[in-house]
């Protein structure tokens, strides 16, 4: 079988429609060797694929896969953990895509191309919904819901490597003017707070960094916490990634109102900080500190001195 299967399809028709391009994907000369040609870094491409697809016919044909419910029970990505639902592309290129998990939910994850650099973030979510409540944010209006397992936080960055792939095939095609290098960077500042859900977090970064799964340099890997306490830090930090602060700011009365689930004051939380750091290897202790500024309220020059 030489055409895209029916998962590259759905992504073809969302990308061109979220374009507006007058496009038929049925038109679209992509070959499943365009779309899963070998990667850069990893022996899989359209040889794996044909290996794999062979194997699943001869598990299907043979005495042990007679039984339907044995048969069922071979699931795709698509059916047991998440699939895409929606993608919403900004002018820049900046990609939305909505995931909709199969227990239900549905998640937000965005691919930020850097066209000058070569490669794009990914923006993954840890939960559906916040708990923290933050005033700014239109997740933390939300309430928590639920955690997201580490399968369905890797599924988004699957999801993102799927859909950078495919958009280059198209572009590479001549049927688009935009392009999506692929995925190089991946933060976890999406939907959620990743301390409130640390263990299914530190599974999926460590699998992120593992070289024998996404094989991303543990420095490519950041996850953000407004920190809900001093601990937050040694926790996370005890992932094989960086660390980014949402401090928003340093006042704790301004902190308390703009995140009003603070509990500890900023001299505490700093202190937590510090100290995970400590145990961090060199390259890991960088850390980002994030302000959201908002007009007439944090923005202020004595906010920027504090």
């Amino acid at each position: 079988d030489s055409g895209i299967d029916s998962s590259d399809k759905a992504i073809v028709e969302s990308w061109l429609e979220a374009m507006s391009a007058d496009f038929d994907a049925n038109d679209i000369s992509l070959t499943k060797n365009d779309l899963l040609g070998k990667r850069k870094d990893q022996g899989l491409g359209a040889d794996a694929l044909s290996r794999l697809q062979k194997l699943m016919k001869q598990c299907r044909s043979s005495a042990a896969c007679a039984d339907d419910s044995v048969t069922e029970s071979i699931h795709t990505i698509e059916n047991s953990i998440g699939s895409i639902s929606h993608i919403k592309v900004s002018a820049d290129g900046t990609t939305k895509l909505l995931l909709r998990l199969a227990r239900g939910y549905e998640v937000e994850s965005v691919i930020i191309p850097w066209l000058d650099k070569g490669f794009s973030t990914v923006c993954v979510s840890s939960q559906v919904g916040c708990a923290q409540a933050c005033r700014f944010c239109a997740t933390g209006k939300m309430g928590k819901m639920a955690d997201l397992t580490a399968e369905e936080i890797l599924c988004q960055i699957y999801f993102a490597n799927k859909v950078c792939r495919i958009v280059s095939s198209i572009a590479a095609a001549g049927d688009s003017a935009t392009t999506l290098p692929p995925c190089d960077n991946v933060v976890l500042m999406g939907m959620g707070e990743p301390a409130d859900n640390a263990v299914a977090v530190v599974r999926a970064v460590s699998t992120m960094a593992d070289r024998r799964m996404f094989s991303l340099a543990q420095s490519k890997i950041t996850v953000s916490t407004v920190a809900p306490n001093p601990s937050a830090f040694t926790t996370l930090g005890s992932s094989p990634a960086a660390l980014a602060w949402s401090v928003h700011a340093v006042d704790d009365s301004l902190r308390k109102e703009l995140v009003p689930t603070t509990k500890f004051s900023m001299e505490e939380l700093k202190e937590g900080l510090v100290e995970a750091l400590k145990s961090r290897s060199k390259k890991l202790r960088r850390t980002m500190l994030e302000v959201a500024l908002i007009d007439s309220v944090n923005d202020s020059e004595k906010d920027a001195k504090l």
